[in-house]
């Protein structure tokens, strides 16, 4: 039985438990898109939270090494280059 089809519960507990769902969905799309997790490989509880911790730290050191890059002279994702050893 879809939420919308349920009498029994008032409009205004279906429209709270929509906007509930939808964050769910924001926070699964941000997932998706920061942390490019394509799919979960378990289903438990326990391993989804431990892939999306294992991503986030993962994440996070490499736009360190990204910003450590560029604050020291390198390009994105190139090698860092002395300005004095080029000529």
């Amino acid at each position: 039985m879809f939420l919308t089809n349920n009498t029994a519960l008032p409009a205004l507990t279906i429209a709270a438990l929509y906007k509930s769902l939808w964050q769910v969905e924001l926070f699964f799309k941000w997932i998706k898109q920061h942390l490019r997790i394509k799919r979960f490989i378990a289903t438990s509880e326990n391993a989804v939270r431990s892939h999306i911790w294992w991503q986030v730290a993962r994440t996070s050191n490499l736009k360190n090494k990204h910003e450590r890059s560029l604050l020291s002279g390198g390009q994105a994702g190139g090698p860092v280059i002395n300005p004095e050893e080029q000529q």
